[in-house]
């Protein structure tokens, strides 16, 4: 039989047991629950905080605005890339940081210059006015973006450039910017051509204008619904769709498919005439996509225009 000094200690020992079997099992639940469930959550939830975003600022997207999605620092978060490509304002990035959206980078000048190096985190732009040029380097945290990498040169008298380069804020010779550059540069590359762009537009109608160089090309349309209920759409194709610089009519299709927040398919591909009516029984306050593609049998001159158009009615 034990005595009181025992027990005390028996009791300590089991409730130490316990506590250290309690850690250990919520270990292993953490080890066994796949780390894609936690990012999946996480990205539905930054989708929607940059749906939000773009609607509260819709002075910027009073008209169609392409905006592509792709996880520059591997956090498990996509960062937003907007292109509004003005001349003072060609690219804005933003990441969902502590529930909120925060921009990281605004560059001018740049027209589709990105690279994104996703292995080194590295986000990469290129350009300049009025005789000043650049190269800049940024290394892309949760929270931030730093310039680790810049280089600039600027026409002065005559036909010579003076060229400067910085690492990390220190100037250095070419040799020691080229190498460090070329250690930011490893693994493959996304592209302003690479990226897939949705285009989003602050009012209810959904507007796509493009110059496309691909016989076949696949836009997204982003728009969210209110209420749960019947959301019926006019579509409308302009009649000069499809119609060169030399004015050539040409065979094409266009195909819709609306799409949820992962642009997963919901239902059927619907082709589409010069204007067509559409219902949808949508939930509430969802994002969802419409897919276009549009596929061109003949081009002239390499590209060809896209006009078209989805408005909603009651």
């Amino acid at each position: 039989m034990m005595n009181s000094t025992e027990t005390i200690h028996a009791k300590r020992y089991n409730r130490a047991l316990r506590v250290f079997c309690a850690v250990i099992t919520a270990a292993l639940l953490l080890l066994c629950f796949p780390v894609e469930a936690f990012a999946a959550s996480n990205n539905d939830v930054a989708q929607k905080a940059y749906f939000n975003w773009i609607k509260k600022n819709a002075e910027v997207f009073d008209q169609e605005v392409p905006v592509a999605f792709l996880d520059i620092n591997n956090d498990g978060i996509k960062e937003m890339i907007v292109y509004p490509g003005y001349g003072y304002d060609t690219y804005d990035v933003y990441t969902f940081y502590k529930g909120k959206v925060k921009r990281l980078v605004s560059v001018g000048q740049a027209y589709e210059s990105i690279k994104i190096y996703p292995s080194t985190k590295t986000l990469y732009f290129s350009g300049g006015h009025m005789g000043y040029y650049n190269n800049t380097f940024y290394k892309v945290t949760s929270s931030k973006a730093t310039v680790v990498a810049k280089k600039t040169w600027q026409q002065d008298e005559g036909p010579k450039y003076n060229y400067k380069y910085v690492v990390k804020g220190m100037k250095v010779s070419k040799a020691k910017y080229d190498k460090f550059v070329k250690s930011l540069k490893k693994g493959s590359a996304k592209s302003h051509k690479s990226l897939t762009w949705n285009y989003y537009t602050s009012s209810g109608t959904l507007e796509l204008t493009d110059y496309c160089s691909k016989a076949t090309k696949t836009y997204y349309l982003a728009f969210s619904s209110q209420e749960a209920g019947t959301y019926n759409f006019y579509t409308n194709i302009n009649p000069n769709f499809y119609k060169g610089y030399t004015k050539n009519k040409y065979t094409s299709k266009v195909g819709l498919t609306l799409c949820d927040s992962n642009k997963k398919p919901i239902g059927d591909q619907v082709m589409l005439k010069q204007v067509d009516a559409l219902s949808y029984q949508l939930s509430a306050n969802k994002v969802y996509y419409f897919k276009i593609t549009t596929t061109n049998n003949k081009q002239s001159n390499g590209f060809y225009y896209v006009d078209f158009s989805i408005y909603p009615y009651s």
